[in-house]
């Protein structure tokens, strides 16, 4: 049985947060034989490289070539908003080379934050990472269960608004 946390402090997103993370995945790399050997799985045919760790560098589509590594996902709610932090046939190429931080909505910047923050070289965001008017890409949308299963740390956002951390209500 693993435990349920829910104490955060007063902000989930400040860095007492994080450490509480951080502490909780260290705990169940070492402790869980399932999380430890979670370190190194295929990685999903396209992922949001945060190589470079600074908060609010931009960041970019990677193509996997069979590789393997340690990634996240983002579940996020697509809600009736209108979206403009896809990927399409159009932009592909441009996202290939760069997505600028302010493109992102706020859920996005923070659950990139959240990450590099744990360390964690990629991401994998399905509104990024899919080509989102692609036939041929959607096929694979079969494979979402997998790329679920072997992430690291999966972020749930159960919101379509704001962003994944607010304060804690007294």
């Amino acid at each position: 049985d693993l435990p349920v946390y829910k104490t955060f402090g007063a902000n989930a997103g400040s860095e007492i947060g994080f450490l509480k993370v951080l502490h909780w995945m260290q705990d169940c790399i070492a402790l869980h034989q399932r999380c430890a050997k979670n370190s190194s799985t295929p990685l999903p045919r396209r992922v949001l490289d945060l190589e470079s760790l600074n908060a609010k560098d931009n960041l970019s589509v990677h193509e996997s070539d069979n590789e393997t590594g340690r990634y996240m996902c983002l579940s996020h709610c697509w809600g009736g908003s209108k979206y403009p932090a896809k990927t399409t046939s159009l932009t592909l190429e441009q996202n290939k080379e760069s997505i600028p931080w302010d493109s992102l909505p706020k859920k996005f910047q923070d659950a990139i934050v959240f990450t590099r923050w744990l360390k964690v070289r990629y991401l994998w965001i399905d509104s990024l990472c899919i080509i989102q008017d692609s036939g041929q890409d959607w096929l694979e949308s079969v494979k979402m269960v997998d790329i679920y299963r072997n992430s690291f740390l999966t972020i749930a956002s159960t919101s379509d608004g704001g962003g994944l951390f607010y304060p804690t209500l007294p």
